[in-house]
């Protein structure tokens, strides 16, 4: 396969999205990302009529803490 010297690395490199808005850009962590989005008001979600926020709450605190399996810091969402 050919390899294009002369191809302008800004220019290949295109107009990709800007920057994480987060303290640290290498900390990928969309679940938290959307958490914040609903309880900062950006985002209005409810949940279905048969679902209920405590259990969930509760699987989350769960799966965050290590009951449901292994914890793997580097598969947060």
């Amino acid at each position: 396969m050919a390899h294009d010297d002369d191809a302008d690395p800004e220019e290949s490199a295109g107009d990709g999205p800007g920057p994480i808005p987060e303290s640290d850009p290498q900390h990928i962590d969309p679940a938290g990302d959307l958490a914040d989005a609903v309880k900062g008001g950006d985002l209005d979600l409810s949940l279905a009529g048969d679902q209920d926020g405590e259990d969930l709450q509760a699987f989350v605190d769960a799966a965050e803490s290590g009951e449901l399996g292994p914890v793997n810091p580097g598969l947060e969402a």
